[in-house]
């Protein structure tokens, strides 16, 4: 082989390899950012929402500790927008989530607990928050929390107390 050809397929190798650990967006379909609102003690509504990075959104829906509740039950699908998928990441990206603690639980009970769940490109992060904001959780996490249920629609699928008859707590 010619030495100028082994130059060449030197430099392609190098390319082929640096361009795999180039930093870029991610690949959608590797992407899953979820939360899970769990029950309290009375009518908190229970549910999981999951946002795929393809935008497509499961919902589903447990009844809540003390029956009734405000969520609707079982599975439902819908579509987040690119926008807010493109906003929930770097949110993600700006509060570090992979480098924060896994429990934030505060003292008390009888309080919902939120998981939110991050898997990127096969790398997952669960962040646990009982009372969160009383036991240190960065304000950004409960942020992420609410920016997870706006981008995902989740309001569709609640009912407001005056549907059911029932007050909401804990939120």
């Amino acid at each position: 082989m010619p030495a100028w050809l082994g130059g060449m397929v030197v430099w392609t190798a190098m390319g082929i390899v640096l361009a795999g650990c180039a930093p870029g967006k991610s690949d959608a379909t590797a992407t899953t950012i979820a939360l899970k609102r769990g029950a309290c003690y009375g009518t908190c509504p229970v549910y999981t929402i999951e946002i795929q990075g393809d935008g497509m959104v499961t919902y589903d829906g447990a009844p809540s500790a003390m029956g009734g509740g405000t969520a609707t039950l079982g599975r439902q699908t819908g579509r987040a927008d690119q926008q807010g998928i493109d906003t929930l990441l770097a949110m993600v990206r700006a509060m570090d989530f992979y480098h924060l603690a896994d429990r934030y639980a505060a003292p008390v009970s009888d309080l919902p607990t939120n998981i939110v769940t991050v898997s990127i490109d096969g790398r997952t992060k669960t962040v646990i928050d009982y009372g969160g904001m009383r036991a240190g959780m960065p304000k950004a996490v409960r942020d992420l929390e609410a920016k997870i249920d706006e981008v995902a629609g989740t309001a569709q699928w609640l009912h407001p107390p005056a549907e059911t008859g029932q007050e909401t707590t804990g939120r």
